[in-house]
């Protein structure tokens, strides 16, 4: 019988002024090992719901992603702000 998958998403935000030298936003994963690897700051705004923030570009962060299995989904832009959704398929057991 065929392991499960797992499928995890990333949602990745930037401003367009940040776009090539960053900060750059991401949503909480639960991969731990991409704070270490993406230099993040965990805060929690004023909402209440949590949000990663890292110093580089979207660039860096989308081939650090690539390399950890996630895809592109989709991606748009709105007036400013540049947003990518990424996926990764994990096999769990």
């Amino acid at each position: 019988m065929a392991s499960p998958t797992l499928v995890t998403h990333i949602i990745v935000h930037t401003l367009q002024v940040h776009l090539f030298t960053g900060p750059t936003n991401l949503s909480v994963n639960s991969d731990e090992g991409l704070i270490d690897l993406l230099d993040i700051d965990v805060k929690q705004n004023r909402k209440e719901h949590k949000m990663m923030k890292t110093k580089k570009s979207v660039q860096e962060v989308l081939d650090i992603l690539a390399s950890r299995g996630y895809h592109t989904i989709s991606s748009m832009s709105g007036s400013t702000t540049f947003v990518w959704t990424l996926s990764n398929h994990v096999q769990s057991g």
